[in-house]
């Protein structure tokens, strides 16, 4: 049986999620100028046709400046999925950079 607290924990990760969904959302408009785009954790840079290398930069750039959060290159590199991208966010915040 899952404790009260485990429960809270998860529902609380699941909010931050979403929290962090939405604000992608705002990032990948501004990043890529394209009202339409359909953002959720499953979607990829094969889903999007604007996210290619250099729009993938810059997205990064702006999540780093909106987050205040730093990635390291093999990280920038691995952020291909929003799933991702999220997870990363939430360690980074969950642990500020030094």
């Amino acid at each position: 049986m899952t404790s009260l607290f485990l429960q809270t924990n998860r529902a609380g990760e699941n909010m931050e999620r979403e929290k962090i969904i939405g604000d992608l959302r705002v990032l990948f408009l501004k990043v890529m100028g394209t009202p339409r785009l359909k953002i959720t954790e499953d979607t990829t840079d094969e889903d999007i046709d604007e996210w290619e290398s250099i729009a993938h930069i810059q997205l990064i750039d702006a999540i780093e400046k909106y987050y205040k959060i730093r990635f390291s290159t093999p990280e920038i590199q691995a952020h291909r999925k929003v799933s991702t991208l999220v997870t990363f966010i939430l360690a980074k915040l969950e642990r500020p950079n030094p």
